[in-house]
């Protein structure tokens, strides 16, 4: 029975083959598709025991080569190596960690690593992805809030805690005070109305176009209405009402 060993690195791994103690033959390969198809042959002649450490990403590459062509291998974690090879030898032909975990391999009974299903992965991507939304989402309405503070200080009192499309909408209609007095309170009003998913009467409308028009009449913003931090305003809305949708989606 053949050891083969990967000492995992971006683009490349430092390979070490051994049978039983025997070093067979040990060099850096590309991870291309090159490489892989002048190992494949070997791998499918013999019976060879493929081990190597869990490394982020880079390892993901040598996981999905061995699952599709129905090799068994052992991903390992890092830390589990790190124990199991304290105790061996240092050798002085020793230039990369594929050699103990070779060697470690032919003392220690582990188990064969179960690859998760296709759907699995495929869900864990999904969360992944949601999360860096939600904290994109954090990070943005963060920067609106101290972006509203110069172009119309006051108006977030508009949504609190619930920055909601409707909401977005209405900020990127009117980002700064000058916006909402061009305006007449009927305008506002039927904006409004149009922009909620939800029915509401022209009474509730109206209450609603008064508060702002209240607002921007105490607002003492710190820039005009042509200034570049309410263009960027209106970007930031966009760029939230985007996350929105693609967090809604995931």
């Amino acid at each position: 029975m053949y050891v083969m060993a990967f000492d995992v690195s971006k683009g490349k791994s430092y390979m070490v083959l051994y049978k039983s103690l025997e070093l067979i033959y040990e060099g850096e390969i590309k991870h291309n598709q090159t490489t892989f198809n002048e190992l494949l042959p070997f791998l499918k002649r013999n019976k060879v025991e493929l081990v190597f450490e869990a490394t982020g990403v880079y390892s993901k590459l040598l996981e999905h080569l061995f699952e599709t062509n129905g090799f068994n291998y052992y991903c390992l974690n890092p830390l589990e190596v790190s124990f199991q090879t304290a105790t061996l030898r240092q050798m002085k032909t020793d230039q990369t960690d594929a050699h103990r975990l070779a060697l470690s391999h032919l003392k220690f009974n582990r188990q064969i690593t179960i690859p998760p299903s296709l759907r699995y992965k495929e869900l864990k991507a999904m969360s992944f992805s949601y999360h860096q939304v939600h904290d994109e989402l954090l990070v943005n309405r963060n920067y609106l809030h101290s972006e509203l503070q110069y172009t119309f200080p006051g108006i977030e009192e508009i949504y609190k805690d619930n920055l909601s499309q409707y909401i977005l909408k209405v900020l990127e209609k009117y980002p700064h005070p000058d916006y909402v007095n061009d305006h007449s309170r009927t305008k506002i009003k039927n904006f409004i109305k149009k922009q909620t998913k939800k029915r509401i009467s022209d009474q509730q409308a109206g209450d609603k176009a008064e508060w702002i028009q209240k607002c921007a009449e105490k607002s003492y913003p710190i820039v005009n209405k042509d200034s570049f931090r309410v263009k960027q305003v209106r970007k930031r809305i966009k760029n939230i009402d985007r996350l929105l949708d693609e967090k809604r989606e995931i």
